[in-house]
């Protein structure tokens, strides 16, 4: 910071600001903590103790209010008001400052004056050229982050002491029984069952039968398909109800979030209570149907017959804490964002959250959703007889519809999208059901690649693996497998393999048929769903990629998922497992705002951890919120070029840091980051030296 002596009206301000200190204080003790000769106070004049120090009215002097810890201050610093003995400014905190910015290219600054530091005034840096929040300094906190601590360096780590959200289980709609299944993942055993809807009389929906409904895929009632779960591994359902009104239903991952409803002192829930592996729905005492305590509220979605169809949750964190829930209707051609802890609609300037999918004359009819580390909701469209169809992409923090792209004709001239799901390179994968082909769209080039597979059934539900393999639903009891690089490379000359599913142990007379989703769970294991049509029951199968063994389970009646029904997609795409976000404060001239040019950061990733990056620009604090995310950014590579992206000049920047692991134990370790500029009074040639550079113009906390 500059150490330059204040023009000759700060010096004014600054001398009028000494007075006032010296009315109310006789002297300012460096080394006494005893408060004897410390600031004296009495908590009925304005300002009388200067930041950060608060006044004590108890003991009648100033104390350090930074650690709400009561201590004196023993002017470590020393703070305007003490003595001094040279012309070197203080750095001090201005009156007013801002908590949530990390970094500023202004700093407050008390000048010796005549032997007593002056009061302290923000001084801006005109030759300002990079933001560093350093080693040490990272200050993680219930508001900006989640699931990190500080290791003994100061540096960022996942906190293995916090809460554990078990994500190990299947969540699974069951259509024809209006009901949901909850599958351990280790086992393949079904540990409850719960209706679809609860308080169906007091929100207008279909009521679930005390044994479930008694219908099949044709008939449906509420029409459980998609399901979705948070971060706190909590999941949600969303009830398509045909001509009828739609719903989201939530669900407790655990007894613990379950609601004690008629006050018996216990959670009364769905359970396995003769160890045979699965729910008898007859039993009342394993099915409990809408009196479920687990099941945590239902709500409308939509109008009456909108169908909700698409379901995918957002990151959350800071601005959401577990993640909201963006709900695709189908027959109203709009997306709409639901409270993933109320089911209440979130509000934007008084009006709900709903976004219409149309543009340039075109309209699309979400049949799926899916979310990027972006924060991007991505939806492609499934039209009735109609091979001319769209995706959709919104932008999750404005909540606008920022284009529509005509999803690509296969080498038969067919472009439907079925399933969806999106990989670690965010890139966006399809199922085309009757086109029999999976395509993906890359955004960064706007550039789609097709792989047909005409010998196979309908291809439908579509996952991807961390290995990069992509794994497809085909109708007729089958499931594909293929690399993702692969036809991004080679296109139709990608190879593949098929899984022929077996049925379930004991029912070799079923026929695996309409095979719907797929999904990758914890373990690394794929799951398919099958809804059977033949059989009274179900299946979902486990297929074991490394030694190809698959085994069968039932569940209830034609069941109907492919969503994100492990909770997998979100952990390793849309959020990882903790977090941290800060904001920077570049230049303060509106007419010479910040041009952001490059982020560089240090961290170290032992194997089987990651550490990202993303960041988003913005004029105010409060417009960070609602501004969109550029990245997310991996490494090892050079510093991200934030030019090249395109990334607005602005006043502000939030930076989120993204750790995750697949090791229990092992974190990776993040020490900070730099963000570089052309500077707030006179621009730079290149991109800076080092992360922690501390030349002159390196604002660093």
């Amino acid at each position: 910071m500059s150490s330059k002596r204040p023009s000759s009206m700060s010096a004014l301000f600054i001398l009028l600001g000494v007075v006032a200190i010296a009315a109310v204080s006789p002297g300012c003790s460096c080394n006494d903590e005893t408060g004897v000769n410390g600031i004296a106070c009495t908590g009925t004049v304005a300002n009388e103790c200067p930041v950060p120090l608060i006044c004590d009215t108890a003991k009648g002097y100033c104390v350090d209010g930074r650690d709400d810890a009561g201590t004196v201050y023993s002017c470590k610093p020393p703070l305007p008001g003490c003595a001094c003995s040279n012309g070197a400014p203080l750095s001090c905190l201005t009156a007013g400052t801002d908590p949530n910015i990390s970094a500023s290219c202004k700093e407050g600054k008390s000048f010796c004056l005549d032997g007593t530091y002056a009061a302290c005034e923000p001084v801006p840096n005109v030759n300002c050229t990079s933001l560093t929040l350093g080693p040490g300094k990272l200050n993680p906190n219930p508001q900006n982050s989640d699931n990190v601590k500080l290791g003994p360096e100061g540096e960022l780590l996942l906190d293995p002491d916090m809460k554990k959200v078990d994500f190990g289980y299947l969540w699974i709609a069951n259509t024809g029984e209006n009901t949901v299944s909850k599958i351990d993942v280790d086992t393949g055993d079904e540990v409850a069952r719960y209706a679809s809807v609860r308080d169906s009389a007091a929100v207008g929906v279909v009521p679930v039968p005390a044994r479930g409904f008694g219908g099949d895929a044709s008939n449906c009632g509420n029409c459980p398909s998609r399901t979705a779960i948070d971060f706190n591994g909590d999941a949600f359902v969303a009830n398509r109800a045909f001509n009828e009104q739609g719903s989201l239903t939530k669900f407790a991952n655990a007894t613990a979030d379950c609601i004690d409803r008629n006050g018996n002192m216990r959670i009364d829930t769905s359970k396995d209570l003769d160890n045979d592996k699965r729910i008898d729905k007859t039993d009342p005492a394993e099915f409990l149907g809408e009196a479920d305590e687990c099941i945590l509220w239902t709500v409308k979605a939509g109008n009456r017959g909108g169908v909700p169809r698409g379901l995918a949750v957002d990151s959350g964190g800071a601005d959401g804490r577990n993640g909201n829930v963006w709900v695709a209707l189908f027959a109203e051609h709009r997306v709409i964002q639901l409270s993933g802890a109320t089911g209440a609609p979130v509000m934007v300037g008084g009006q709900p959250v709903s976004v219409d999918l149309a543009m340039g004359g075109n309209q699309l009819s979400p049949y799926g959703a899916a979310i990027d580390g972006a924060g991007y909701v991505w939806l492609p469209g499934l039209e009735n007889g109609n091979n001319n169809t769209f995706m959709a992409k919104v932008n999750s923090a404005s909540k606008t519809l920022e284009k529509m792209y005509p999803i690509q004709d296969d080498p038969d001239g067919c472009s439907k999208g079925y399933g969806i799901s999106i990989d670690v390179k965010q890139r966006v994968w399809l199922g085309g059901w009757d086109c029999k082909d999976a395509k993906v769209f890359v955004p960064s080039t706007e550039t789609w690649y097709d792989r047909d597979f005409n010998s196979e059934s309908n291809t439908r539900g579509i996952a991807i693996d961390l290995q990069g393999d992509v794994w497809v639903a085909y109708t007729m009891g089958k499931v594909g497998r293929f690399r993702g690089d692969d036809v991004v490379a080679m296109g139709q000359a990608a190879p593949s393999m098929t899984y022929t599913l077996p049925p379930p142990a004991g029912a070799a007379a079923t026929v695996m048929n309409n095979t719907i989703g797929v999904g990758v769970d914890r373990n690394g294991s794929i799951w398919a769903v099958s809804r059977n049509d033949s059989s009274a029951t179900g299946a979902i199968t486990r297929i074991l990629p490394t030694a190809g063994m698959m085994e069968s389970f039932p569940v209830g009646k034609s069941p109907y998922t492919y969503s994100d029904f492990t909770g997998f997609g979100l952990q390793t795409v849309v959020r990882p497992d903790g977090f941290f976000r800060s904001v920077v404060e570049g230049c303060l001239d509106s007419m010479n705002k910040t041009k952001w040019r490059a982020l560089t950061w240090n961290e170290v990733e032992p194997m089987g951890t990651s550490v990202k990056l993303r960041v988003r620009f913005a004029d105010t604090i409060a417009g960070l919120d609602t501004a969109a995310w550029f990245g997310p950014f991996d490494a090892p590579q050079p510093p991200i070029n934030l030019m090249a992206l395109g990334v607005p000049s602005t006043r502000f920047a939030q930076v989120e840091v993204q750790l995750s692991s697949t090791v229990p134990g092992k974190s990776p370790s993040f020490s900070g980051y730099q963000l570089t500029f052309e500077g707030c009074g006179t621009a730079i040639g290149s991109l800076g030296n080092g992360i922690f550079d501390s030349a002159p113009g390196t604002a660093t906390l």
